[in-house]
Formats: C-alpha cells, structure tokens, sequence
C-alpha cells in the first residue's frame, strides 16, 4: 500500500472509542509534571494531554506552538466528520492515539534526556531558542511528526487490527478526507501563529 502523506496534516484523526488501552496513562504525570508518565488510550484523552501540556508550556517555549496547532487540528477534525461519519471510526481512533503516542513519546525521552529520534532534535533543541518565530516551531513539528511517526503509525495501527486498507476501501477514503477538513481550521491556525514575522506574512498571504 502506497499513500501519499495528505498536502497539511494529518495530525489527528477521530471517531468513535479507540482501540488501544495502555494502562500507564492515568499512572501519574512525570517528574517535571509537563506529560502522563503513560500515553493515552483514548481520543479524549489525546486531546487532554495536548491541553494540559498548552496550559503548562509558556509563550517563551517554541513547543507550545506545534502543540497548539496540533490540539486545534485534532479538535477541528474529531468534530467534523465527512459526511457526518468516518467510514472506519475505529481504525481512524486507533490510528489517532498511536500517532499522538509517538510525539508523547518522543517529548518524554527528551525530557528525560534519553535518546530520540532524529527527526525531533532540532525542535527539542531549539525550544527556548530566541528569535524564532512560531510558525517555524509549528512546522519543524510538522515535518518531525509527519515525515517521521505518520508511517510508522500507519503501520503499527495496521499490524495492531491485523488490517491492510486497500488502495480505495475505507481506511484510505478515510485518510484522504483530512485534507478536505484542513483548509477549516488554517485561518484561526494562521491567526494564532501570527506573533512573529513569519507568522504575520503567512497570514497575509494565506500560505
């Protein structure tokens, strides 16, 4: 199966009740009290833990924009579904909570300064980093989080339900329908994006 990754974001994708149950996300938060010492089960509790994690983090950190702009993805999609419903809710649910798994993941090994994966260095790096702009952090979150974790979500969720969408079944329609649900949420993204420069001329233009 090749698919392409949708032209924005695939940053969440919601249903119904997720598949996966973790035990460990309700164990506790972690030593610094940023992020649950366990990832989350459910879609709400995605959408918890991405709300928890915006309210802890200060302007000053560049995380706090990737993170904003995933929450406000997550929240615009799990809201309007095409049609009124996914076509597989439980196989976009589970999808969902693996993929957010894998940015938790990567944010607790960095806190902990263990190893991460590559892809998620130059944002760990440069959180407090002066003179960045937001819409800079929110992309180099988008490219570590996309380019990186989406196939390995893709692929983790399908070994997960013993399932390989085909090229045009419902998993895949699926899928291809977050692009639809983007051009919604990018006007209030730009918005919130527009601190800095950047941010400002991206507004201005629409790009």
């Amino acid at each position: 199966m090749r698919w392409s990754t949708p032209s924005g974001i695939l940053l969440a994708i919601h249903g119904r009740q997720s598949i996966s149950t973790p035990s460990s996300f309700t164990a506790g938060r972690s030593v610094d009290g940023l992020i649950a010492a366990g990832n989350p089960a459910t879609v709400a509790d995605v959408i918890a833990e991405m709300k928890s994690i915006d309210a802890l983090l200060p302007a000053t950190d560049g995380l706090k924009w990737f993170n904003r702009l995933y929450l406000m993805v997550t929240d615009q999609v799990r809201s309007t579904p095409p049609g009124g419903a996914w076509q597989n809710p439980a196989w976009l649910d589970h999808l969902d909570v693996v993929f957010a798994g894998l940015y938790f993941d990567a944010l607790r090994a960095s806190i902990a300064e263990q190893k991460t994966p590559s892809s998620w260095t130059a944002m760990f790096q440069a959180r407090f980093t002066p003179d960045i702009d937001r819409i800079q952090f929110a992309l180099a979150g988008m490219n570590a989080h996309i380019n990186h974790d989406l196939s390995l979500a893709l692929l983790k969720t399908g070994t997960d339900l013993n399932l390989v969408p085909a090229q045009d079944g419902p998993e895949y329609r699926d899928y291809q329908s977050v692009n639809n649900l983007l051009g919604a949420v990018m006007p209030s993204a730009l918005n919130m994006l527009a601190g800095d420069a950047l941010g400002l001329l991206a507004q201005d233009t629409g790009k």
